[in-house]
């Protein structure tokens, strides 16, 4: 590999590892620093396993393959150990769930001290159905890499935790009154007075929103216009409808 290729590679990681992190910072525990990827590998498109960590940056990652891609992961490998990226493999029966489950689970209980992050882009439904109940039970998020046609790389999609995407009152709050001003308002300043928030306070919750795709922003004449989004309308039903049995208050 060319090293022109290796160092773009890698200043293009640590730019989004950085973002990532101050991200992270306020997502989740802080106290963790070292991210662990756990991608499933497949029979192809595993060009969306260097999409995503180019997008999210990895300290450790782990390939999650089959028999069919012995070879195939073999190279993924040692590409990534170019890029200076350790690298374990783990071999799985890719349509049985319990043991595909069960050995995800060990490599994480061995990283106690990395966060862990899932890309579910490649590998079979039953890899990836395990893998997201992992990501459950340790309260991870799950990256995935969408392709629309010939679109490429494709749009990079995370969901998050449970309890990271609950809608506590504040947020509930701003989304009510999203709705209430018909979908939108003209200032994130705006937004925060009709709440009764204050400046940083509106902010934080709104970046919370942001991140679950509830709501967006788009900055117009210096100001951030705050638009609900149809997934926002739809968890907003959805808090009301099952009120404290699904969200926390």
């Amino acid at each position: 590999m060319h090293l022109e290729t290796r160092v773009s590679f890698l200043v293009e990681m640590f730019r989004n590892k950085r973002k990532h992190f101050s991200r992270q910072h306020e997502l989740y525990d802080s106290r963790a620093v070292m991210i662990l990827h756990i991608a499933n590998v497949g029979i192809y498109a595993n060009e969306r396993i260097d999409h995503v960590l180019i997008r999210r940056g990895a300290d450790k990652v782990i390939l999650v393959y089959t028999e069919v891609n012995r070879k195939e992961v073999s190279q993924i490998r040692e590409k990534l150990k170019e890029y200076l990226i350790p690298v374990d493999l783990v071999y799985v029966e890719p349509f049985d769930y319990e043991q595909v489950l069960s050995r995800i689970l060990e490599e994480i209980a061995k990283h106690s001290d990395y966060r862990v992050e899932f890309n579910v882009s490649c590998g079979t439904r039953i890899m990836t159905a395990a893998s997201c109940m992992a990501a459950v039970l340790v309260g991870s998020p799950v990256h995935f890499v969408c392709q629309d046609g010939d679109e490429l790389p494709g749009k990079l999609v995370t969901v998050h935790p449970l309890p990271r995407a609950m809608l506590t009152k504040p947020k509930k709050n701003i989304l009510d009154r999203l709705v209430e001003l018909g979908g939108t308002v003209n200032s994130q300043a705006e937004l925060g007075t009709r709440v009764g928030l204050g400046v940083a306070s509106i902010s934080k919750h709104i970046k919370d929103l942001e991140q679950f795709n509830y709501v967006k922003r788009n900055k117009e004449k210096g100001k951030n216009k705050v638009v609900i989004t149809d997934l926002g309308r739809v968890i907003l039903q959805l808090k009301q409808a099952r009120k404290e049995r699904l969200w926390g208050p």
